[in-house]
């Protein structure tokens, strides 16, 4: 395994990997972390696939991803980084605040959670702490509201995969196009999708999707 740079030296820019399907988004982390002169993107990757080869390619001290990432999910990806380098450092940035989706996030091995409706000063700091000699985790974003907290357990049936599926459909995705984004066949998905209209007690798209947006999944 590549040798990291250390962290030990806090004079050392922070060398960190963006991964975001929107251009826009990895510009402006890439242009915010520059700009403080402590913190250099080494890489940068729009889809799951292309994250896990550069951090193979790079190895750097803090990676920043979306945890919906095209082809291969975010989730997906974080698992696969901490499987190949036990002290990776992970921090998710995305328009989830769902506590389904921190969860999983901090179940897959990520080290903390930002919204992107947070500062990007904010996320900067998390990056600075999270890569610090001293950094393990940083800060952890959660919606817990008593009023749905009831039905939204049900998300907690969901396998890791059904989820993706989930949030896929719910943002109004077909079928084939769902399979095409996780690469797995329609059928497959057919299966899935029938599986998650169980767990969650809906029965047509359109109950699915306001499923979603009332759990915070999705934005209306």
């Amino acid at each position: 395994m590549p040798a990291r740079m250390s962290r030990a030296c806090e004079k050392e820019a922070i060398g960190t990997l963006v991964a975001d399907g929107q251009p826009v988004v990895r510009h402006g982390l890439r242009h915010g972390f520059e700009a403080t002169g402590r913190i250099r993107v080494l890489a940068e990757a729009d889809d799951g696939e292309s994250a896990w080869r550069a951090y193979r390619k790079v190895r750097p001290d803090v990676v920043v991803l979306d945890i919906q990432l095209p082809g291969v999910s975010g989730l997906e990806t974080i698992r696969r980084i901490r499987r190949y380098d036990p002290d990776a450092r992970i921090l998710v940035f995305s328009e989830h605040e769902n506590a389904g989706f921190v969860k999983r996030a901090r179940k897959a091995g990520a080290n903390g959670y930002f919204t992107k409706d947070r500062t990007l000063e904010t996320v900067i700091e998390g990056v600075l702490r999270l890569g610090s000699a001293e950094g393990r985790e940083t800060a952890w974003v959660a919606s817990e509201d008593p009023g749905r907290r009831r039905s939204g357990q049900r998300l907690d049936l969901l396998t890791q995969r059904e989820f993706e599926v989930f949030g896929l459909l719910a943002r109004g995705h077909s079928t084939a196009e769902v399979a095409a984004r996780l690469n797995i066949s329609i059928n497959t998905v057919g299966v899935h999708k029938t599986r998650i209209m169980h767990k969650l007690g809906v029965s047509n798209g359109s109950q699915l999707t306001l499923f979603a947006i009332r759990h915070g999944v999705i934005k209306a």
